[in-house]
């Protein structure tokens, strides 16, 4: 409905969408909400298209305006293409989450190892040494942990990507199953220009 859309349009952006991250110069105004109200409008009306399997109430017959044109036919197998490329970007966000574990795991067993070697040699040596000795054990820790917090800020934006992926996904799929040749020609342009960025991200 109008006052639905209208409403996504006035949700605020989100930073961490990869989508948010470009110039996504479609109009001049409400840029970024742009490609977050598409992939609304397009969910909702996927739901529209594709009826709840639950539901007893006999399904109408549809209409001639759904009938697939060969024109509309070829711009959907082009999408599809696109909607897989986009798919095969899943496959690399989770090698990079699992890069990103690996290295978390390497600096918290090397965190505990350089700790024993300084402890070895400064422990239980006199006054000064033990001062030296919390102090390259601060410093050890401080730049260990700013390592880490590197890797999870890293890995929240690698979720959010992962997120936005699979979200776009999914409602392009029911879109392309369910959309008449109006509907795919009036959303056709936005929706392939999300995918692109998604893909190219």
């Amino acid at each position: 409905s109008s006052s639905s859309s209208s409403s996504s349009f006035s949700e605020p952006c989100d930073p961490k969408c990869p989508v948010c991250r470009q110039s996504f110069n479609l109009s001049q105004t409400s840029t970024n909400q742009v490609a977050h109200s598409l992939l609304d409008r397009l969910a909702s009306l996927s739901s529209l298209l594709d009826p709840d399997p639950s539901d007893p109430s006999p399904l109408p017959l549809p209409p001639s305006s759904l009938s697939i044109s060969p024109e509309s036919q070829e711009k959907r197998d082009q999408l599809s293409g696109l909607v897989d490329s986009v798919q095969d970007r899943h496959k690399d966000l989770d090698k990079s989450l699992s890069l990103i574990d690996q290295m978390e795991t390497k600096i918290q067993e090397s965190l505990i190892s350089e700790k024993a070697k300084i402890i070895s040699l400064f422990g239980g040596k006199g006054k000064d040494a033990n001062q030296r000795l919390e102090e390259l054990l601060n410093e050890l820790e401080t730049k260990s942990n700013q390592k880490l917090e590197r890797l999870a800020q890293q890995r929240k934006q690698l979720e959010a990507d992962l997120s936005c992926l699979e979200n776009s996904v999914k409602v392009s799929r029911s879109f392309l199953k369910n959309a008449s040749d109006h509907q795919l020609s009036s959303h056709l342009h936005l929706l392939s220009d999300q995918l692109t960025r998604l893909k190219e991200d």
